[in-house]
């Protein structure tokens, strides 16, 4: 348990305290980018940089919030004089940003440059911390989900920040308290469900089209700059991306990029990324070990055609194409060969986002009965392809509208039937580079 007296001298207000967590990051970052290996043998020991008190008997206040149930089956709460003496470094620190037991959350800064910011903590149980090194894989790192969450949005944020660019979510802090992980995050950011809904970016029918070209023109250069880190997302899921109402406005290769919204990756930890400076790469080690199981090889699940020809204004060059071959798609092989090899990562990684972006009524049609928006979806599939996508995409929707008249919620996030859709048609390796030719 930790009880360090020293800590107070560097959180005596909330700017103090928020600076703290910049320098942790900081730490957390160099020795990341300087020495890897070292800094996932120091976490979650005694010298772990990122604070872990599993006897912590104060578990940020959660056992003043014990319910009636809890107690009738004998849990009994600690004394509030033995909670404040044996309570860990975190929960001292985050004690001093806001009142735990006053509210659910958001918690509200009430002082400081931050004051009336909203700030969210996740919560992720912590059944079994991973950290292994895959022998038969050169410089690759396996770690638990929430390990490789921390450890990547760190990094990404890092390699954004670097750029002057904000797309990354903000994780101010993260510890290990008891038995749960905690992420202290930004609150105020949107889904893609709730854009969809909401009057200042749709009419309820069809997304506004600017909203479309700022979700389609941030997406494409998120991952654009992902391309050389070999970074793979995973799934799609519904934090995903997020959305800030912070403005932007930057130059990308020439490129001008505009939007009354910021896009954000969020909810990072289940796929992998190559750091550049050592070549190690980082991914999520739970599916690894249904690959082994199984003994099956990824090369089984690719195929590929060389200098296919594309008759598109612009770019008539040939270039090469791919398609997941499997016709039963699983969850596990689609997600290891990219996690571990890194093939085609930025590319698949759009086409994922984009097919599950077409999976909301709203955006589908804001890009179908845009010309831009058109074009660049277009340029993306054969020629040959483009109608038989859309039509795919057309009867999901009428399965949808039929599936809710009967009381049944479709899920947009079902990964087999993204893979399944996906894996009909063919794709372009270089969809990224002929799209960030047409964005104005």
């Amino acid at each position: 348990m930790s009880q360090d007296i020293n800590i107070c001298d560097n959180i005596r207000n909330v700017d103090d305290l928020f600076q703290d967590f910049k320098y942790e990051k900081y730490r957390i970052i160099k020795q990341l980018l300087t020495n890897p290996y070292r800094l996932i043998n120091k976490l979650w020991t005694n010298d772990s940089p990122i604070l872990i008190d599993r006897q912590c008997l104060s578990q940020l206040e959660s056992h003043k919030r014990m319910n009636i149930r809890s107690r009738i089956h004998g849990k009994q709460c600690i004394s509030t004089c033995t909670r404040k003496f044996y309570r860990c470094q975190a929960c001292v620190k985050i004690s001093r940003i806001f009142n735990l037991c006053s509210i659910k959350g958001p918690y509200i800064i009430e002082c400081g440059t931050r004051k009336n910011h909203k700030i969210s903590i996740d919560k992720l149980k912590i059944t079994l911390l991973k950290k292994c090194l895959i022998k038969c894989m050169k410089h690759t790192i396996g770690l638990d989900l929430f390990t490789n969450k921390i450890l990547t949005t760190y990094y990404l944020d890092f390699i954004f920040k670097e750029m002057k660019l904000d797309h990354i979510e903000n994780i101010y802090s993260s510890f290990i308290c008891g038995d749960y992980g905690y992420l202290l995050k930004d609150y105020e950011l949107l889904t893609m469900s709730q854009i969809v809904e909401n009057s200042n970016f749709s009419n309820g029918l069809i997304l506004n089209p600017n909203v479309a070209r700022g979700i389609v023109n941030q997406l494409v250069i998120i991952f654009h700059i992902l391309d050389k880190y070999k970074f793979w997302y995973g799934l799609p899921n519904h934090y995903a991306l997020q959305f800030s109402t912070s403005p932007i406005n930057y130059t990308y290769l020439g490129h001008s990029i505009k939007s009354n919204f910021t896009l954000k990756l969020g909810n990072l930890g289940q796929g992998g990324i190559t750091i550049l400076n050592n070549n190690v790469r980082l991914f999520n080690y739970s599916n690894i070990i249904e690959l082994q199981k199984n003994c099956r090889s990824y090369k089984n699940y690719i195929t590929k055609s060389l200098n296919y020809s594309y008759n598109i204004q612009d770019s008539n060059l040939g270039c090469q194409i791919y398609k997941l071959s499997f016709e039963s798609p699983n969850h596990t092989y689609f997600c290891i060969y990219d996690q571990c090899i890194g093939y085609f990562n930025s590319s698949l990684n759009f086409y994922l986002f984009m097919i599950w972006l077409m999976s909301y009524k709203e955006f589908y049609l804001a890009i179908i009965n845009d010309s831009y928006l058109y074009q660049i979806w277009n340029s993306m599939w054969l020629p040959n392809e483009v109608l038989k996508i859309n039509d795919e995409i057309n009867k999901f929707h009428e399965r949808k509208s039929q599936s809710l008249k009967m009381g049944i919620k479709l899920e947009k996030d079902d990964f087999n039937e993204l893979i399944h859709f996906i894996s009909k048609f063919w794709l372009r390796t270089n969809c990224l580079d002929l799209i960030l030719k047409q964005i104005k």
